[in-house]
């Protein structure tokens, strides 16, 4: 679940109480019960997957854009990112992006990501504003969370899977030449950790063996 802080809190079964992701660095107590929660800390959103709907709408953004792709992809995250942070403080704003699955590795690279500069490279400002069509409200409904750097994470690797002329698509056809190995933004300004982060769940493409 994500509180109105948009801290994310996770079920114990063993006590059917809820602690805080991070919750001892932040003061938080580990054994909370729901009613003290939204008593306390309410509006509380469960935390839900991405509808279908949703994840047809990135894969199109995604084909759309091509090699274009993952910058486009960054940079709607960036954008949403700002929209959070116009209204509240730093690390509420950047909670936004990554509540309910904050202690993961893949929220770990979202937020070495959205604390930089995007790599240099060009972008589709169609499929820009279509990605952060959907990604807008997976976090600021106030009923439901959408868990962001995972679901992302599983998106883009069904997209470098795909099919194109025999072969899977890979991180060449979703990523322009200046996020390619060897080029000064992959290896120095984030594209190697955007990789890193977009392509782990892919079962067909590795950037290195490609």
């Amino acid at each position: 679940m994500v509180d109105a802080q948009n801290q994310g809190w996770g079920l114990a079964a063993a006590t059917g109480r809820y602690a805080a992701d991070f919750g001892v660095p932040r003061g938080l107590r580990s054994a909370v019960s729901y009613s003290e929660l939204a008593a306390t800390r309410g509006p509380i959103r469960p935390v839900v997957p991405a509808s279908d709907a949703d994840r047809d709408a990135l894969l199109r953004a995604f084909r759309d854009a091509g090699p274009r792709a993952a910058l486009s992809l960054l940079v709607a995250l960036q954008r949403v990112f700002r929209d959070a942070a116009a209204g509240t403080e730093y690390d509420s704003a950047r909670r936004t992006l990554i509540a309910g699955s904050e202690e993961s590795w893949e929220a770990a690279h979202l937020t070495m990501l959205l604390g930089r500069a995007a790599p240099s490279g060009t972008i589709d400002s169609l499929a820009v504003a279509t990605i952060v069509s959907v990604l807008r409200p997976w976090v600021t409904r106030p009923d439901e969370y959408v868990e962001v750097a995972q679901t992302l994470s599983a998106v883009f690797a069904s997209f470098l899977d795909e099919d194109v002329d025999g072969r899977p698509r890979g991180w060449r056809g979703a990523a322009d030449t200046s996020l390619q190995p060897g080029a000064a933004a992959f290896e120095t300004n984030g594209g190697r950790l955007l990789y890193s982060w977009l392509a782990a769940r892919s079962r067909r493409s590795r950037l290195l063996s490609e």
